[in-house]
């Protein structure tokens, strides 16, 4: 297989393993007076900020890819929490973190 696809893969990979991590850590934090939308703002944030970790890692030689990329995470997780909570913009939102980390790995040179 090629370095790129492998390379997606793990990266993909690693995206829902952080999540999966840095979110059980944020239930240890919530309290009976923790409401449900402080609760989906923090997760909105932990997988935003995942993505452009992610996406700073595969940018090879900071080629400013990872950077400028780094913009629709942010955006999308702005958006995220001042929309309406619901199973589509879960999934929606999941596959712009998904794209925006494929674009990254696909326009560098490695």
């Amino acid at each position: 297989m090629d370095n790129k696809v492998i390379r997606s893969i793990v990266s993909i990979a690693a995206l829902f393993l952080i999540n999966w991590i840095a979110r059980s850590i944020f239930y240890s934090f919530i309290d009976g007076s923790s409401t449900l939308d402080f609760v989906a703002r923090g997760e909105w944030i932990i997988a935003g900020g995942t993505c452009i970790l992610i996406c700073m890692i595969n940018d090879k030689e900071n080629s400013n890819v990872g950077s400028a990329i780094g913009l629709i995470p942010i955006l999308a997780t702005i958006a995220g929490i001042f929309m309406p909570y619901s199973m589509g913009l879960v999934i929606l939102y999941n596959l712009i973190l998904i794209g925006t980390i494929i674009y990254v790995i696909a326009n560098n040179y490695y």
